[in-house]
């Protein structure tokens, strides 16, 4: 013993190595050992500092091995500070969020992921949770149910809040009229909706229906500055408030008369 530092040591035949081992054991098991490699828990949880695994967690079925290249405390990271790698060459590798909530019930978080800068130098709205992804029960869990949303939040000048949420069957704002979908200066390029597809605009106001070859507008009033086409066909209705229609003929129905009426 000395005034830095404890040593245990083992004996060999030529003198003493500056190394050896200390060892908890129960019922004939080693609990914690501590030796020349490193520090092991039953074999579960290794730390090595001299070898080339840094840490070394055991599930019982297989090692995850972080490596001091892979991940590195002090701020020096490589260009993948974590790597997580499946047990075989097709496995992907994954993490596990969950939540030890036992009666899960609308509303409860799973699992979540916060993104932040706690050491900004300006402080305040700086260092607060700029980005969230969680996943967030939609129901009381049951037997037959586990309905749950991804929510993404995110900020400007404040703690992130929700934005959208990812449900098993639509991808919505959390508030009415809360999120675009682009800007003005970054604009979608197309948009693909299929046979039978609806845009509705608040609620039922005015709604576009798609059927085969069909566009239909219901609800309210179709208005544009202008009008092209080759054909033009009104069933049981009127074309009002016109400014001028060119024809090149007007073809009546066999049935009826057809009259045109010049007002004003």
């Amino acid at each position: 013993k000395t005034a830095e530092e404890v040593k245990f040591v083992t004996a060999t035949a030529s003198g003493t190595a500056d190394h050896g081992k200390i060892t908890f054991n129960v019922d004939g098991s080693d609990i914690v050992s501590i030796d020349d490699g490193g520090l092991s828990l039953n074999g579960a949880l290794a730390i090595d500092t001299g070898g080339n695994n840094a840490l070394t967690l055991n599930a019982g079925t297989a090692d995850v091995i972080i490596t001091a290249s892979d991940l590195d405390v002090n701020g020096n990271e490589s260009a993948n500070p974590l790597d997580i790698r499946g047990a075989t060459a097709a496995g992907p590798g994954a993490i596990s969020l969950e939540t030890g909530e036992l009666t899960v019930v609308d509303g409860d978080i799973l699992g979540r992921i916060d993104f932040s800068a706690p050491g900004e130098s300006d402080g305040t709205d700086a260092i607060l949770v700029g980005a969230s992804i969680w996943a967030e029960a939609d129901d009381t869990f049951a037997a037959d149910n586990n309905a749950t949303s991804l929510v993404f939040a995110a900020a400007t000048s404040e703690t992130a809040a929700a934005v959208m949420r990812l449900s098993k069957t639509a991808l919505t704002p959390q508030t009415t009229d809360g999120l675009s979908l682009g800007t003005s200066a970054l604009n979608f390029s197309d948009l693909f909706l299929d046979d039978g597809a609806v845009i509705n605009f608040n609620s039922g106001d005015v709604t576009v229906t798609h059927s085969t070859d069909t566009l239909t507008v219901a609800g309210g009033t179709f208005a544009t500055a202008a009008l092209t086409a080759t054909s033009l066909s009104v069933s049981d209705g009127n074309i009002t408030n016109v400014g001028r229609i060119d024809v090149d003929s007007i073809v009546g129905d066999a049935d009826a008369n057809t009259n045109i009426t010049f007002a004003g």
